[in-house]
């Protein structure tokens, strides 16, 4: 590896991590005071403050604060060059501005790498523990205690967890009920496994059927029973269950497939929904590289020996612009009001296009 490409490489990376860093310990610090109370469960040893900052900075901040890094570093690496007048040195010396940016660029590379594995890896897990124990539903569940709560026809459904991997379902309560809302049976199973056909089987069920007709009858109870249980008959439990955040881009991708062809009003909006997190999850890789070219025409706006503090002020206002627009995009995707490659990739091509036609109008050589 060049000496040229190794340097700035390592300086990329260094302001790259030093500002994410700086980031992350900001708002764990506010997460502390905002939200010490609520960081504890009513047991009070179940959810320790640690294990809630551990489980909600990263699952809810870094998927923002690895571009935002990515985007600072680029500029005050290559801003710092400009003002030192190394830039000028190593152009004098007959060195290409674009033998200096592409070691920028492979660092762009390198964070942007860094965070596919933590979305196909970390981040989803985290996510799910996060919304298991704290998070409140806006869609069809209700979520109490961390139970999840589900009509279905007659019959309702109480779900403590689920593992999309094992497709297992965790804890689940069955209350069957005939035509007039009257309670027939309750199915409770510790563990249920979801067949590929989409049938539940559970091999120690505990059932208690009940007379309507005589409710003052005891209940026939049958414990530690293998079963094939009623399966939701509206939709995929993990289509219901799992929030985009918490699925790798190959699951979102298998259920889009496997479910893409079925009409249902309630399971289309989840499937747009999950169409929409598709592009959202790939344009976020190339967000960081086009994040990294934007700050680039900022950078060389510096003059030699000058400050940096004015660029970078518009330079963070351009960013903070950036990223408003582009959630933007995102809730009117969501909306149905433009389509999900409008929504996320729309903003950072044309914000790329920009940047390039910015960087070879400029005043510093390039």
């Amino acid at each position: 590896m060049p000496t040229l490409f190794r340097y700035f490489i390592v300086r990329y990376l260094k302001f790259f991590v030093a500002i994410l860093t700086i980031l992350l310990l900001t708002i764990t610090l506010v997460e502390t005071f905002v939200n010490f109370e609520r960081s504890f469960t009513p047991q009070g040893s179940q959810l320790s403050l640690w294990r809630y900052l551990i489980i909600r900075v990263p699952s809810y901040y870094l998927r923002d604060l690895i571009p935002v890094s990515a985007f600072v570093a680029c500029l005050y690496s290559l801003a710092t060059c400009v003002q030192r007048s190394e830039w000028t040195t190593m152009q004098t010396a007959g060195i290409s501005a674009g033998a200096i940016l592409r070691p920028i660029m492979a660092g762009g590379i390198i964070v942007a790498l860094f965070l596919i594995v933590l979305s196909e890896t970390l981040l989803p897990q985290l996510f799910s523990d996060y919304s298991a124990v704290r998070e409140k539903s806006v869609d069809e569940l209700t979520f109490s205690d961390g139970n999840i709560w589900h009509a279905n026809g007659q019959d309702i459904y109480r779900i403590r967890s689920s593992d999309i991997k094992t497709r297992t379902l965790k804890r689940v309560v069955i209350y069957q009920r005939n035509q007039a809302g009257r309670l027939t049976s309750v199915i409770r199973a510790p563990l249920v496994q979801v067949q590929s056909d989409g049938s539940w089987t559970s091999k120690n069920a505990n059932i208690r059927r009940f007379d309507p007709e005589h409710p003052e009858e005891p209940a026939q109870v049958d414990l530690n029973v293998e079963v094939k249980l009623p399966g939701l008959t509206e939709t995929s439990p993990f289509i219901l269950l799992s929030k985009p955040q918490s699925l790798t881009l190959p699951q979102m991708l298998e259920y889009v497939i496997k479910e893409r062809s079925d009409t249902r009003s309630r399971l289309k909006a989840k499937l747009h929904r999950m169409v929409m997190f598709i592009h959202f999850r790939l344009s976020e890789f190339i967000l960081i590289l086009l994040l990294t070219l934007v700050a680039v025409p900022f950078a060389l706006r510096v003059t030699p020996g000058g400050s940096i503090t004015q660029i970078s002020i518009w330079a963070l206002l351009t960013l903070a612009s950036l990223l408003f627009l582009r959630n933007l995009g995102q809730e009117l995707s969501l909306e149905g009001i433009l389509g999900p490659f409008a929504g996320n990739w729309a903003l950072p091509l044309l914000s790329a296009s920009a940047a390039l036609l910015a960087i070879s109008r400029s005043s510093r050589p390039v």
